[in-house]
């Protein structure tokens, strides 16, 4: 879930709702607090999701295909550097499976049903894609529609773009004219520079939004490390159990601190 992805699931929002889109906030979009997680691997400058499951959960950064490990070690875990192509980067399944709506109902519900005051609440995700949209679209025209002006080869392209992945359709007569139709099917795959079964994961930072308690913890440019470390902190627990924070007092007993970590790591954004 990197900047454009979240850029990109505002605007689908608002286009669900029948309004042009950048203007509709996300539940995420009122946190308080934010900061970039970087999620690089030990050794991969571009991570898999093994190692960056392994930051934000543990506290420590791990090798590429591990998980659960420190990087001494070098142990193979699954399939870890990439997400099945079409379940990344088809416009139909995005609709379909209405993922960016739901994780954002999931987020104002976990807020509906915590209190701020005791509950601690980060979103973030534990890497992005090679996904980005572009082309000066029209404000109010659809997220995956096309750019309105032609590209150097007097060819159409979507305001949609991967780096990689199953999308590449270049052959030797270039690359294919896109219609508004085409682009709006259910199984359309947006283009990409690069041909790879499955599209790779992205290199750059990824946003932490927080609010409740110890919130204000997340400033500024931070190892991904650190998400687990503000969290175990906050709730006192190992290897911070002498955190000395104040408790919050709810029909008569005293609790610590309590959390929710909405990850994204869904098929689409993850």
């Amino acid at each position: 879930m990197g900047i454009p992805t979240i850029t990109a699931t505002r605007i689908l929002k608002g286009q669900m709702q029948n309004n042009p889109g950048p203007e509709t906030p996300l539940a995420m979009d009122s946190f308080p607090y934010l900061a970039l997680s970087k999620t690089y691997n030990v050794d991969r400058q571009v991570p898999d999701s093994a190692g960056t499951a392994t930051a934000y959960l543990c506290g420590v950064k791990g090798n590429y295909q591990t998980i659960g490990l420190s990087a001494a070690s070098r142990q193979i875990c699954w399939d870890c550097d990439h997400h099945p192509g079409p379940a990344c980067i088809t416009s139909g399944q995005l609709r379909s499976r209405g993922e960016p709506e739901l994780f954002d109902k999931a987020i104002q519900r976990a807020g509906e049903l915590t209190e701020e005051r005791e509950t601690l609440t980060v979103v973030t995700a534990d890497h992005s894609h090679v996904f980005s949209f572009g082309g000066y679209t029209l404000r109010g025209s659809s997220i995956f529609g096309l750019a309105p002006k032609r590209a150097a080869d007097n060819k159409t392209y979507t305001s949609i773009v991967y780096g990689n992945g199953p999308g590449y359709q270049i052959t030797n007569q270039g690359r294919p004219n896109v219609d508004p139709e085409e682009s709006e099917g259910n199984n359309y795959h947006q283009q990409a520079a690069v041909p790879l079964l499955s599209e790779t994961h992205g290199g750059e930072d990824v946003a932490i939004m927080a609010k409740g308690p110890m919130a204000h913890l997340f400033h500024g440019v931070q190892e991904q490390t650190y998400i687990a470390h503000v969290m175990a902190y906050a709730a006192c627990v190992e290897p911070y159990e002498d955190c000395a924070l104040p408790t919050f007092n709810s029909a008569s007993f005293a609790k610590p601190t309590s959390m929710v970590l909405l990850l994204v790591s869904l098929l689409l954004w993850g």
